[in-house]
């Protein structure tokens, strides 16, 4: 089996703790599914060492990008993917396997961001709605996205499971440094 996630997230925040542990996670206890990773070299760099079941797809276009919807596609039938994980609200408007689609929240489709035009906003929630319906698994981050996806989308509650995220692991290893003396020595 041959399985594509979007990695061009991984150094963010939150979004990108999620990658970096599902991805490290995976190469730890899986060696025979090939993984491709979706992204540049500069995205491998995030993760632990990886074992030789993965595989860096070299992909430099922003993800929401029109680049990303019409050339990705071609390029995940290329390479006979058969499932694409998009680890965040998002996928191209074709997909030529079966998807996964990891909902974190809704905030970034539901508010409109700063200066978008209300085009711009309706053409997030259609592609929104698209990945949704396209998506034969969606995993949430919480019941409560799990509830927003049901109730505002009508996704049915069946296709959601809700997978909590998982600390960063760079917090298990790496400790804490320590806090400066005068920061104890502050009076109130």
């Amino acid at each position: 089996m041959r399985v594509a996630i979007d990695i061009r997230r991984a150094g963010n925040f939150g979004i990108g703790t999620y990658i970096r542990n599902i991805v490290n996670q995976f190469a730890r206890t899986d060696y025979e599914t090939e993984y491709l990773l979706i992204g540049q070299q500069r995205h491998l760099q995030e993760f632990d060492p990886l074992p030789c079941n993965y595989k860096l797809l070299e992909y430099a276009s922003d993800p929401g990008s029109f680049h990303t919807h019409m050339h990705l596609p071609f390029l995940l039938r290329k390479h006979g993917v058969d499932i694409l994980h998009m680890p965040w609200f998002y996928a191209p408007a074709v997909v030529p396997s079966r998807l996964v689609i990891t909902v974190h929240d809704l905030t970034d489709v539901l508010a409109p961001r700063v200066g978008a035009s209300p085009l711009v906003q309706a053409g997030r929630m259609y592609f929104a709605r698209r990945a949704l319906a396209r998506a034969d698994r969606i995993m949430a981050v919480s019941h409560s996205s799990k509830r927003d996806l049901s109730r505002g989308f009508g996704v049915p509650e069946e296709k959601i499971e809700v997978v909590y995220n998982a600390l960063d692991e760079r917090f298990l290893r790496e400790p804490m440094p320590p806090m400066p003396t005068a920061f104890w020595n502050a009076t109130p």
